[in-house]
């Protein structure tokens, strides 16, 4: 059985208390996450990580760092494989965008990130890479 192929950002920018992560609100779903989508043919994943940070927020980013993949399944797609990426705005004051009525984008303290975030995989996987976030969090 083939698995579902998408690709998300962690985003960080500096905060005026401490570093802040981009997270989305997505009205549909009601959850809170990273942004993330499909990999369309032709597109590397760290492509579709960028588009779909911009299309979904507004912001254009950069890749820092590519972090492990994030493995998870649902009762809609089956196996989701997720290229994560480390991420920062290309400018950290750009503004916030969204793309579907009901969404809601925020820069969210990165202490606040796990409390905020819907899905215990979300959670377990940012505490798997938090030593990469809190590096890149010091460049700050």
């Amino acid at each position: 059985m083939s698995s579902v192929q998408k690709a998300a950002a962690i985003v960080l920018r500096p905060g005026s208390q401490e570093p802040e992560v981009l997270l989305m609100f997505r009205g549909q779903f009601e959850d809170w996450s990273f942004p993330k989508g499909h990999c369309e043919p032709g597109e590397t994943s760290s492509q579709t990580a960028i588009r779909e940070t911009q299309e979904e927020t507004g912001i254009d980013i950069e890749i820092v760092k590519q972090l492990p993949d994030m493995l998870y399944s649902n009762a809609f797609e089956g196996a989701i494989v997720v290229a994560m990426y480390l991420a920062a705005p290309r400018d950290a004051q750009q503004a916030l965008q969204l793309e579907r009525s009901g969404d809601q984008v925020e820069w969210v303290p990165l202490s606040q990130v796990a409390d905020r975030l819907s899905y215990q995989n979300l959670k377990d996987y940012l505490e798997s890479v938090k030593q990469n976030v809190f590096e890149l969090s010091k460049k700050f």
